[in-house]
């Protein structure tokens, strides 16, 4: 005696293969991340809150041999975090009619690596940014996640 398939076996059975289908449809993984390694710091005038294009002298960051931004006129600043630390200093010497001024920015966060695949290699995610120390008068934590695209620290002059 054949027994017939009842509405749950059938349904059952569908949902087995979608899922079955699923898995293997994304046998490639997907590289792209919206995560970043770069801080992104802001310069806005304090009282529009408009871009604030500072005259850049330079950017050091303790611990990289490297100089960023120097003799640069910009606003927003896209800078690297050290990722084999939890802190990273900066110090931000920028020219305010003539006179040199030299400012220091302190980062503290939480690092977490995550092996993708093979082809993606691992994915590096820094989260909980927050200011140890700065020397600016007004300074406020507007992200605390590294996105890209996103302003994480912003300076009001």
């Amino acid at each position: 005696m054949q027994k017939s398939l009842s509405r749950k076996d059938i349904w059952l059975m569908f949902a087995v293969s979608c899922v079955v289908w699923a898995a293997g449809c994304n046998e490639d993984p997907d590289c792209f991340t919206p995560f970043t390694t770069r801080v992104t710091v802001k310069f806005v005038k304090l009282t529009t809150l408009e871009d604030s294009v500072q005259i850049t002298e330079s950017v050091k960051i303790l611990g990289f041999d490297q100089v960023y931004y120097a003799d640069t006129d910009t606003a927003i600043y896209q800078l690297p975090i050290d990722i084999e630390s939890d802190t990273t200093t900066y110090i931000i010497t920028t020219t305010e009619t003539d006179t040199l001024r030299i400012d220091t920015l302190i980062l503290a966060y939480n690092r977490s690596i995550r092996y993708v695949s093979a082809e993606c290699g691992v994915q590096h995610r820094v989260t909980n940014v927050r200011v140890v120390d700065d020397t600016f008068e007004i300074l406020s934590v507007v992200s605390s996640q590294l996105h890209i695209d996103s302003v994480n620290v912003q300076i009001s002059k």
